[in-house]
């Protein structure tokens, strides 16, 4: 199957990052773009060596759900979701704010759309494109 190059994420609830004065924009899709070697290596840093053994491991086996929770636990510091914030942000071609705007209904098809990214990881979410 040849690899997508991006996937779309429709937002249920739009970010709107308009200002008292007007500025701004309202955000009501993001498009994520197929992650580099940079954004591994940034995602790899961030959760530590397990995450690749989780996203990567050896194509034997199905990854399972809790293998990638127990790989992404390290996340669970301010400094860490920043630095993921920041990775989708830009893989989404949008400022940070963007990301750390989404409602909460929307986070699980951000994430199942990265995860459609990476082979071991599409049967944790779906996504569309």
């Amino acid at each position: 199957m040849p690899a997508t190059a991006t996937t779309t994420v429709p937002l249920s609830v739009p970010v709107d990052l308009r200002t008292a004065e007007g500025d701004g924009q309202v955000v009501s899709l993001l498009v994520l773009r197929r992650p580099k070697t940079k954004h591994v290596k940034k995602l790899v840093a961030l959760a530590g060596p397990d995450f690749v053994t989780a996203v990567f491991g050896d194509g034997s086996v199905q990854v399972k759900p809790e293998q990638v929770v127990g790989a992404l636990a390290g996340l669970v510091t301010a400094d860490r979701l920043d630095g993921l914030t920041e990775i989708v942000a830009d893989l989404c071609g949008v400022e940070a704010a963007v990301i750390d705007e989404l409602d909460p209904d929307d986070l699980p098809a951000v994430v199942g759309a990265l995860a459609g990214f990476f082979p071991a990881l599409r049967s944790l979410g779906s996504s569309s494109s």
